[in-house]
């Protein structure tokens, strides 16, 4: 059974993809699937823009978060 992943390295994982500035995959528990650049991340939500619009999407709708492919995630424990 995998580890549960602690609330500050789920931080960094969102973080680096906002600092990247690339398209990301989120695919929400009710299978809804949103792509856009994530510009902001707070405690409880994650502001998702695609071209002229953007959305607040709560973190704790989200299921699963797609990179880009070939987009090396990295960090000191992985």
């Amino acid at each position: 059974m995998a580890k549960p992943v602690a609330p500050q390295e789920q931080d960094w994982f969102y973080e680096r993809l906002r600092d990247a500035k690339v398209d990301v995959q989120l695919f929400l528990v009710n299978g809804v699937k949103l792509i856009g650049r994530i510009d902001r991340v707070d405690r409880y939500t994650i502001l998702l823009s695609r071209g002229a619009s953007s959305q607040v999407v709560y973190k704790h709708a989200i299921s699963t978060v797609v990179p880009p492919t070939g987009f090396e995630i990295g960090g000191p424990d992985w």
